[in-house]
């Protein structure tokens, strides 16, 4: 959204329509994507493949849910509310990927 937000500024929000689509679909996939490799990828001690399969689906919610929460973040501060929820998000990332990556090794 802070790419899209930018080159909405840049170009005018009516020509940057088609450009726009691209953007939000693309980055909805790469998205979704990610969920699911992480959550497969941190249960790889479970042995149960179906296990591991419902985690990286619960992972896709998971991401709808903190992208859904990115929306009042861009009606109430645009831009630079866009950058401080991605800074927050990080810093949860990083938070809890560590807390996973302690539990899963134990």
């Amino acid at each position: 959204m802070i790419g899209l937000r930018t080159l909405q500024s840049s170009r005018g929000a009516e020509q940057s329509v088609d450009i726009g689509f691209a953007v939000i679909w693309g980055s909805l996939i790469l998205g979704i994507t990610a969920a699911v490799i992480t959550g497969w990828t941190l249960t790889r001690t479970l042995d149960d493949t179906w296990r591991r399969g419902v985690v990286g689906a619960l992972s896709v919610f998971g991401t709808a849910l903190l992208s859904a929460l990115g929306m009042p973040a861009d009606m109430l501060g645009g831009r630079a509310g866009l950058i401080v929820y991605l800074f927050a998000m990080l810093t949860a990332a990083i938070y809890t990927h560590s807390v996973a990556r302690r539990a899963a090794s134990t």
